[in-house]
């Protein structure tokens, strides 16, 4: 079930790049350094204007996703230039079933992957 959080819409034909991350949802910590750490590159900042979108894809259950989205969204609340969307697998697929996914859902001209605990 794929699940929105509006910071900014991409349209499917301007959505330059797709970064999609797998979590295991254990840890909101790791999560929340990579996002700001993402957020902080000049790249993206130039690409700005919703451009670019942040799949994150939840290798857990519906419940446990709801409650790291809580925690992170309350550090993300006033960022802008991002969409950021969640997905949840409902179940652990591995990292291979959550880039497939994301793929799947990608509006983005280029794939990046990433992993939840690079900062």
């Amino acid at each position: 079930m794929k699940q929105k959080t509006a910071i900014t819409q991409v349209q499917q034909n301007t959505a330059i790049a797709s970064i999609i991350i797998p979590t295991l949802c254990v840890d909101s910590l790791y999560l929340k350094k990579c996002l700001l750490s993402l957020l902080a590159q000049k790249q993206l900042k130039a690409v700005g204007c919703g451009l670019a979108e942040v799949l994150i894809i939840c290798n857990c259950t519906q419940k446990r996703m709801k409650k790291m989205r809580l925690e992170i969204e309350k550090v993300l609340k006033d960022i802008e230039g991002l969409e950021f969307s969640w997905i949840c697998q409902g179940k652990n697929t591995g990292f291979t079933g959550a880039v497939n996914k994301g793929i799947t859902h990608a509006l983005g001209k280029y794939i990046i992957l990433l992993n939840d605990d690079v900062e």
